[in-house]
């Protein structure tokens, strides 16, 4: 049984729902996105298997054999990620830049060796034709971020606006972080360690590094350096 308590707030609801035209609580408002949407329920549920990545391939070694060498670049490509007769979807993702069907997404597992050292080189190859591409999603550039438009003086920050600026579309900074690697702290995705992709169309003044690239650079190219030395004595 209903309180009076309960029944004088069901009565407000009712005539707040009430109070409010048939005409407005029977709009639907409907996003517009770009390149078109899809009905979720037609998509069927639970018929593609999840994708369990293979292993990276191997570009070779170094140091004599003794370290194992991968070259691995980001790019855009468009992937069968709905099931089969749906539209293919445009992503970014890994790859091994001497193998272009090596690239996917989740991208592939580096597999490692105990004790065996692993060297890679990352690429931004967020390009097409030589220039870049866009981000695939909003980029909101009044928050702390890359910020590459605020060149060298204005990169990793919160820019200052008088207006509400338009989304970003410019070229998309990058920095790769690994899940599970046994690595420092220069070689494990520094936000602020970002590169932008060698597109022929970035703007004069933008920035084309994070903040602690030069300084995250310099570290491992000392410690390779030091170990060739070591050897060679």
């Amino acid at each position: 049984m209903l309180s009076r308590r309960q029944l004088v707030k069901l009565g407000l609801l009712t005539g707040t729902a009430a109070a409010v035209p048939s005409a407005l609580r029977l709009q639907t408002a409907v996003a517009a996105v770009p390149g078109g949407t899809l009905d979720p329920t037609s998509v069927p549920k639970y018929v593609t298997p999840l994708v369990i990545p293979p292993a990276m391939q191997r570009t070779g070694t170094v140091n004599g054999g003794s370290v194992d060498f991968y070259s691995i670049g980001a790019r855009r490509f468009t992937q069968q990620v709905l099931p089969s007769g749906f539209p293919r979807t445009t992503v970014f993702g890994y790859g091994s830049t001497s193998n272009s069907g090596s690239f996917s997404w989740p991208g592939r597992t580096i597999e490692a060796t105990v004790n065996r050292q692993v060297r890679v080189v990352w690429a931004n190859q967020l390009t097409s034709n030589g220039n870049f591409v866009p981000p695939l999603v909003t980029i909101d550039p009044t928050l702390h971020w890359a910020n590459p438009p605020g060149g060298n003086a204005g990169r990793d920050s919160h820019p200052t606006f008088t207006s509400t600026p338009p989304p970003y579309r410019g070229p998309v900074p990058l920095v790769t972080h690994l899940h599970g690697a046994h690595v420092n702290d220069d070689s494990d995705g520094y936000p602020e360690a970002w590169t932008l992709p060698a597109a022929n169309n970035i703007p004069n003044g933008y920035a084309r590094v994070g903040s602690f690239w030069d300084q995250f650079r310099r570290r491992p190219v000392a410690m390779v350096r030091a170990s060739r030395t070591t050897r060679s004595r």
